[in-house]
């Protein structure tokens, strides 16, 4: 099992629901707030008939709203009180105000971090399917890895099938970075675009592909990586940002996926100066926006490469200037 695996442990919609629905009215009891978020009046077993069958197809039909609920109090996000209603109220982290705004990003950020944090994946490369063994975000932290770690401009982020060949070629060892095509999909179109690690383009003929982008992630992350300094050489900065985000270039669980990739040799590792296309779109992107500086400075002692198209040198960077501008 696993975060992705949206039959058995539920969807992030659902998830979003129960917090709105806490953060309205309270802590509350378990089955009222099932009730609340998957009302009875939607299902067929609101029709007229019998109680006993009413109550048995209501259990059927509640059971997203309940699987959701049980992967996320496992996860964190939320907290059930040992009482006869079984109450439940959102963990302290995700009842904090500015939360509420309109602003996605602190919620954003707030459950990055979740889902991201070593208790939720003790042991990402574990063969064991068992959740409680690689950890219960194992199989999105694994996936999040392996996306991010691709070319960004020839990623086909579209078709599972397209996706299933890449993996095929460059992996031959369990854990496969993505299982199946349930687990992409909800990779694709739920947690890579929430959590800011990428974004949707339309693709004729498929919906929707997936480009491979954390823009919003690193742009969350400033703050914490500047650590009220405006300005770091290129190297530090990339050091602070991926103890931040362990999934990208230098981040804990990106190099070990990085290391598993390795033991096919056909997925090349850009080199030590070079910064992976997708984060290197991220910065060309911010940079853009006019949100940081990346000079060039003769007398710096480091510089790195941000990779284009085809991984073509872009642009050589030694520092990162934060302005700050929204």
């Amino acid at each position: 099992m696993g975060l992705l695996n949206r039959p058995s442990d539920g969807q992030l919609s659902v998830l979003l629901a129960f917090r709105r629905a806490l953060l309205l009215r309270g802590p509350l009891p378990r089955q009222e707030l099932l009730d609340l978020c998957a009302p009875r009046t939607l299902w067929a077993s609101a029709q007229p008939g019998d109680d006993e069958k009413k109550d048995e197809a209501n259990k059927k039909e509640q059971y997203q709203a309940r699987i959701t609920l049980t992967r996320w109090l496992e996860i964190g996000f939320f907290i059930q009180e040992e009482n006869e209603e079984q109450t439940i109220s959102l963990a302290p982290a995700f009842k904090q105000p500015g939360l509420d705004s309109k602003d996605p990003a602190p919620l954003r950020t707030a459950l990055r971090r979740l889902v991201f944090s070593p208790a939720n994946n003790p042991q990402i490369l574990a063969e064991e399917r068992d959740s409680e063994v690689a950890g219960r975000c194992a199989d999105l932290t694994r996936g999040a890895c392996w996306v991010l770690a691709q070319n960004s401009y020839a990623f086909p982020g579209g078709k599972w099938s397209d996706v299933d060949e890449l993996i095929k070629e460059q992996v031959s060892t369990r854990p496969m970075p993505i299982q199946n095509d349930t687990r992409w999909y909800a990779y694709r179109d739920d947690y890579a675009p929430f959590l800011g690690l990428g974004w949707q383009s339309p693709l004729p003929g498929v919906g929707a592909r997936l480009i491979s982008d954390p823009t919003e992630a690193v742009l969350d992350e400033l703050p914490g990586t500047f650590e009220g300094t405006r300005e770091l050489p290129i190297g530090r900065f990339l050091e602070r940002l991926a103890e931040r985000l362990p999934v990208i270039d230098g981040g804990t669980y990106r190099q070990q996926i990085e290391e598993h990739l390795r033991k096919k040799d056909v997925w090349m590792p850009h080199a030590s100066h070079e910064v992976s296309t997708s984060l290197s779109r991220a910065l060309i992107r911010l940079e853009e926006s006019g949100v940081i500086q990346l000079p060039t400075r003769s007398d710096a002692p480091e510089e790195k490469v941000l990779l284009g198209r085809d991984n073509a040198p872009f642009q050589r960077v030694s520092h990162v200037v934060w302005t700050r501008a929204a």
